[in-house]
């Protein structure tokens, strides 16, 4: 590539002979380099940064140059895509593709946003020293956004979400199923979350939570049934549904009454399935009754498990008492909590399996009052089976990508 070009100005006035005029350089490549001339009239290129010498005429091209720049050791401005690959899986066949690397802001601030929802980090995580200093190290070209910028990133990505599956909703075959609940916050603020359950195209079962907000006290029914109403217009499925699950409760017996006079007309066989009383809360409700008579039981080996992991000197106590027993258990005792009662079924499960180095301990440590005795222990077995059934039959009727409707109504 030539860079010099030799110009005649012809002066009729004056007859010395022509001088070369040097055009302008307009390759960028010359921003690094300067053209020197030694004394024998041969043109350099002078790197600006190691000061190297290299061939400038203009017979040379640039190609070298160029060659030169890219690994030069000094240079702070050497194009990174050259030497960073970007390794990943194409999208239509899913195999394996290497391409070179090129940062893109947009992606990284969406990149950055999505990790936000999913690990429910705080926005102000964004303007932490720490995590600005981690990404500037990772990545010098992120310019960090505040945490009010990223708060705009969030709401456009759910914005953008929610109008995805709105042509999901208007395009599916089939119906839609509903289940809500209420839930109560540390703040004791009451929330109601409302469940869309669906069968694409493909036949595969999906499950889309399209409400979670607050939900103003008092909690009537009217109330509540007002709330899912407006959502169910908002997302213009209210022709769509079929039925709906709730805990049973009283206050959702007539929120689901209240509820199916407005969509009576669009109810398959006129809403007379429309209510669904949830199978694992009424399993849930039969159980909790039960364990009422049995609390003695229940307590002493609840107040067991605590004793055994108040402190490190008891909990290496019992350990050795276990291996003296010869139980071989890998599981640890643990402690339920006494709303839940799988959590209490799961602590009487591992605690029955160490129930001889809990009776040994009573010898040992004379400070274990509450020890369960022997025919305690024998109505913790009888209890324990009895809550497997309850506990399979809870795990069966919670699974959320299978149905189960099929499993106890046979054709």
């Amino acid at each position: 590539m030539s860079e010099d070009i030799v110009d005649v100005d012809v002066n009729d006035g004056n007859h010395s002979p022509p001088s070369p005029r040097r055009r302008k350089l307009r390759s960028v490549i010359w921003n690094d380099f300067e053209k020197e001339e030694d004394s024998n009239g041969v043109l350099w290129a002078k790197c600006k940064h190691c000061k190297r010498n290299l061939t400038g005429s203009s017979t040379s091209g640039i190609t070298h140059l160029k060659r030169h720049l890219a690994h030069c050791p000094k240079n702070k401005n050497q194009d990174v895509r050259q030497k960073i690959l970007s390794w990943g899986q194409a999208k239509t066949d899913g195999s394996t593709c290497i391409s070179n690397f090129k940062f893109d802001q947009n992606q990284s601030r969406q990149d950055l946003a999505h990790m936000i929802m999913l690990h429910e980090y705080p926005f102000k995580m964004v303007e932490h020293p720490g995590f600005i200093k981690f990404a500037k190290n990772l990545q010098p070209l992120f310019k960090m956004v505040s945490r009010n910028t990223i708060k705009s990133d969030c709401l456009a990505i759910y914005k953008k979400e929610k109008e995805k599956l709105s042509t999901v909703f208007e395009t599916i075959p089939g119906r839609i199923s509903l289940t809500t609940d209420m839930w109560t916050s540390n703040q004791t603020l009451g929330y109601i979350c409302l469940t869309a359950h669906f069968v694409d195209h493909d036949w595969v079962l999906n499950k889309r939570i399209i409400n979670f907000a607050v939900e103003p006290s008092p909690h009537t029914a009217i109330n509540l049934c007002d709330t899912i109403y407006r959502q169910l217009l908002e997302w213009k499925i209210d022709g769509k549904i079929s039925t709906m699950t709730v805990d049973n409760l009283t206050t959702n017996d007539s929120m689901c009454a209240r509820l199916k006079e407005k969509l009576h007309d669009t109810l398959p066989l006129e809403g007379k399935f429309f209510h669904v009383r949830c199978c694992a809360h009424i399993l849930n409700l039969v159980v909790q009754s039960s364990l009422e008579v049995i609390n003695n039981v229940i307590h002493k080996v609840r107040e067991s498990v605590k004793y055994v992991k108040a402190s490190q000197s008891r909990q290496q106590i019992f350990q050795e008492l276990a291996r003296v027993s010869k139980i071989s258990s890998e599981k640890k005792v643990c402690l339920d909590v006494p709303t839940r009662w799988n959590s209490t079924f799961l602590m009487l499960q591992v605690a029955l399996e160490y129930k001889d180095a809990f009776l040994q301990m009573t010898q040992r440590d004379l400070n274990y009052q509450v020890a369960p005795t022997k025919d305690e222990w024998e109505n913790a077995k009888i209890i324990c089976n009895f809550l497997k059934v309850f506990y399979d039959a809870t795990n069966i009727f919670s699974a959320t990508k299978s149905p189960t409707r099929n499993i106890f109504f046979l054709n």
